[in-house]
C-alpha cells in the first residue's frame, strides 16, 4: 500500500480526488484485451502533431485552438439576436414548405451556432452565414416564386417570353431580374441585422486561444470525471445516483477526454470533459469502436466536440457497420452508432429521398434510420418525417422498433426492412412495404377487415379498434391483445388465428366481441391456447348487444336456474364464474381462463358451497 500511495502522490500531483477515494479505482485490473484496445487508440493519438505523452503513457495531450466560450444563452440574449433568430426561423419554415427534387430542406441552427456563424447547409456541410441566408431566401423568394410565375408565361409573335396578367404583359426576363433584385435586398437587410448582433460582434472580436485535449485511460481520471470539478453530474462520487457505473467504466474500457488550459496538463483545473465509450460491432464482437458521448460537461468552445469526434474517428480508420455500447456502461446520449463505408452518404441519401429513389445498400438504410428517425425514451424508433421515406431495402437485415407518429398518419408502411422488432400504426390500410418479420405489431383503428396479404410473421398482435371480420392472413402469432380504443371497434370472428397461438387477452369494454359463445368455443378449440382473458365488463356492459354478451347472459341464466334463490347477487357471480369455467372445460388445451374478478368470485363460490 505504501508503494501505491507513493505512486499516486507522484503521478497525480495536486489532483482534486482524495487519495482514499482514488485507491478503490486505481487498484482495479482491466482485462488484457480491453487494455490492449485502449493502448491502440492512445498510441494512434500519440502520433498526432505536437501531442504530449505522460510518463506512464496513460495520458495523451493534443493541442487545440479555438475561441473561448464567451456566450451562454441561458443568461439571456439581446433583442437583436432574438429578432434575427425569429426572422430566420420563419424564413426556413417557408422555404421548407416547397417539396420536390429541385428543393432543399434546411435546418434551423441553434443559438450558439447562429452566433458563431457555424451553420450547416441542406447537405449537412458547414457553410458561411451569408451563403446559408442566401440559399434559404432564394428558395422561397426566387426559385419557388419564378416556378409559379412560369405557368402564366406565353411566347409572343417575336418569340419573346412574356408574363401575362390582367393588367397586360411584361417580358419575363425583366420580371425574373426584378424578383432576384428584391430577394437580394432581403438577403442584404437580414445579413446587416445579423452583423449588428452584439453577441456576434463579441464572438468575432474574441481571440483564438490554445487549449489541450487530454485523452486518458487512467482509472483516477475516469472515476473522478465529475467529482470536485467545475461541474457535477450523476457520476459524482459523493452524491451521484449513477456512480455505481464508474467501476464498469474503468473495467470495461471507457476513456475520458478533458479540455484544459495549455499550462494545466495535469488536469487540476479542467474546463470541460467528455466520456468516450466502447461500442461493439453487432456483427463482430471482436470489433470495437470508441465514440465520444454527445454531452459535454463544463464550458467549452463550440467546436470542442466536433474536433474531439474528428480525432477519434481519424485514429480508428476502416470501421464500418452498426456498433452498440457495451451494456454495462451508463448511456448519456446514444446506445448505438453507425460507421458508413460510403464517403458521400449524406448527399447521396438527400438526393435519393428527393427523387423518391430506392435505397439499395445497408449504408443508405442506416443513414435514413440515424437521420430521419429518433429513439424515444423506451428505445422505440419514431420516424420524424415519414413522408420522406420512399426506401425499400429488403436485403438489409436490421432489427429495430418503429412507431409511425399519428401526426404523419400514413396508411401504409413508409419504409421496408427485412426484420423489425416492432411496428405501430394508426389507420393502417394495406401491408405494402411490410417487413418479412415483425415481432410486435400494434394497430390502432385499422382500415382493413382481415389480414389478407400480410407477409409478416408476427409474434404479438395488439389491436385497438377497427372492425375485424377474420384474422385470416396472420402468420405465427402467439399472443393476441385486444385493448381500449377511440372508435369502439368490433371483432366479429376469431377465425383465421394460427393454431400455435397460446394467449388471447381482451382487456377493455370498448371492443364489441360480436361472436356467439358456442361459436367462440368452436373457433378457439383448434388452437393451442394456454390463457384466455375476458373481462366481465365486456360480457355485462349494458350498452353492448353482441352475440357474445347475449349468449353469456343465456348461459348465466341457465346456470342460475339450477341454483336456489337465483336473484342472489352472490349466486349470480357464482353462475358467471361457472360459465367461464364451461369454456375452460370445452377447451382442453387451455390451462388458465382469467377475468378481473376471478379471485373474488372463486372465494364467493367456495363460501357458497361450504
Amino acid at each position: 500500500m505504501i508503494r501505491l500511495k507513493r505512486l499516486l502522490e507522484t503521478q497525480l500531483i495536486k489532483e482534486a480526488l482524495p487519495l482514499e477515494m482514488a485507491r478503490n479505482y486505481v487498484s482495479i485490473k482491466r482485462n488484457p484485451e480491453i487494455e490492449q484496445r485502449l493502448d491502440s487508440v492512445l498510441n494512434a493519438i500519440k502520433q498526432l502533431p505536437n501531442a504530449k505523452t505522460s510518463r506512464r503513457g496513460d495520458r495523451i495531450a493534443v493541442p487545440y485552438e479555438a475561441k473561448a466560450a464567451i456566450f451562454d444563452p441561458r443568461g439571456g440574449v439581446s433583442n437583436q439576436l432574438e429578432n434575427v433568430y425569429n426572422q430566420l426561423s420563419r424564413l426556413i419554415s417557408k422555404a421548407n414548405q416547397h417539396r420536390g427534387e429541385n428543393y432543399d430542406t434546411f435546418t434551423m441552427p441553434n443559438i450558439e451556432r447562429l452566433v458563431a456563424g457555424q451553420v450547416k447547409d441542406a447537405y449537412g456541410r458547414l457553410t458561411k452565414m451569408s451563403k446559408f441566408i442566401t440559399a434559404v431566401i432564394t428558395q422561397d423568394e426566387v426559385k419557388s416564386f419564378i416556378s409559379r410565375l412560369e405557368r402564366r408565361v406565353e411566347t409572343d409573335a417575336s418569340g419573346k417570353r412574356m408574363l401575362v396578367g390582367s393588367n397586360g404583359s411584361r417580358p419575363f426576363d425583366d420580371v425574373v431580374t426584378q424578383v432576384k433584385q428584391e430577394a437580394k435586398k432581403k438577403i442584404d437587410a437580414l445579413l446587416k441585422l445579423y452583423d449588428e448582433i452584439p453577441e456576434v460582434r463579441q464572438f468575432r472580436e474574441n481571440k483564438t486561444k490554445t487549449y489541450y485535449i487530454v485523452f486518458s485511460k487512467h482509472a483516477y481520471d475516469i472515476a473522478g470525471m465529475s467529482t470536485n470539478r467545475g461541474w457535477s453530474s450523476c457520476m459524482n462520487l459523493y452524491q451521484g445516483i449513477n456512480k455505481h457505473y464508474l467501476q464498469y467504466d474503468v473495467t470495461d474500457g471507457t476513456m475520458i477526454a478533458y479540455l484544459v488550459a495549455n499550462d494545466d496538463l495535469n488536469i487540476t483545473r479542467p474546463i470541460a470533459r467528455v466520456a468516450i465509450k466502447p461500442f461493439v460491432n453487432t456483427d463482430d464482437a471482436t470489433d470495437v469502436f470508441y465514440e465520444p458521448e454527445e454531452k459535454v460537461y463544463g464550458t467549452s468552445p463550440l467546436t470542442f466536440l466536433e474536433v474531439l469526434n474528428k480525432i477519434i474517428n481519424n485514429v480508428q480508420p476502416g470501421k464500418t457497420g452498426r456498433f452498440k455500447m457495451v451494456d454495462t456502461l451508463y448511456c448519456d446520449s446514444k446506445r448505438q452508432v453507425t460507421k458508413y463505408g460510403t464517403s458521400n452518404i449524406e448527399q447521396l441519401v438527400a438526393n435519393m429521398l428527393k427523387r423518391k429513389q430506392v435505397a439499395t445498400t445497408t449504408d443508405e438504410v442506416y443513414y435514413i434510420l440515424d437521420n430521419y428517425a429518433v429513439y424515444n425514451n423506451i428505445g422505440t424508433l419514431q420516424f420524424s418525417d415519414a413522408d420522406k421515406l420512399y426506401v425499400d431495402a429488403p436485403s438489409a437485415d436490421i432489427d429495430f422498433s418503429a412507431n409511425i407518429p399519428e401526426s404523419d398518419n400514413p396508411t401504409y408502411c413508409p419504409i421496408q426492412f427485412k426484420r423489425v422488432g416492432g411496428l405501430r400504426f394508426k389507420q393502417l390500410a394495406s401491408f405494402d412495404n411490410f417487413p418479412e418479420q415483425c415481432n410486435r405489431l400494434n394497430l390502432a383503428s385499422p382500415q382493413m377487415s382481415d389480414f389478407t396479404g400480410c407477409p409478416t410473421a408476427i409474434s404479438r398482435l395488439v389491436l385497438r379498434g377497427g372492425t375485424i371480420t377474420s384474422f385470416t392472413g396472420l402468420q405465427g402469432v402467439q399472443e393476441l391483445i385486444i385493448m381500449r380504443s377511440d372508435d369502439n371497434g368490433t371483432v366479429q370472428s376469431f377465425n383465421g388465428l394460427p393454431k400455435n397461438i397460446t394467449k388471447i387477452e381482451c382487456l377493455t369494454n370498448d371492443i364489441d366481441i360480436d361472436v356467439d359463445l358456442q361459436d367462440l368455443i368452436r373457433q378457439l378449440k383448434p388452437l393451442s391456447l394456454q390463457q384466455l382473458t375476458l373481462t366481465p365488463l365486456i360480457i355485462n356492459a349494458p350498452v353492448k348487444t353482441s352475440k357474445l354478451k347475449t349468449s353469456f347472459d343465456a348461459a348465466v341464466a341457465k346456470t342460475l336456474s339450477t341454483l336456489d334463490n337465483p336473484e342472489s347477487p352472490t349466486l349470480g357471480a357464482a353462475a358467471y364464474y361457472m360459465t367461464l369455467q364451461q369454456i375452460l372445460n370445452d377447451l382442453p388445451s387451455l390451462q388458465e381462463i382469467c377475468n378481473i374478478h376471478r379471485d373474488d368470485l372463486k372465494s364467493k363460490i367456495d363460501a357458497l358451497l361450504r
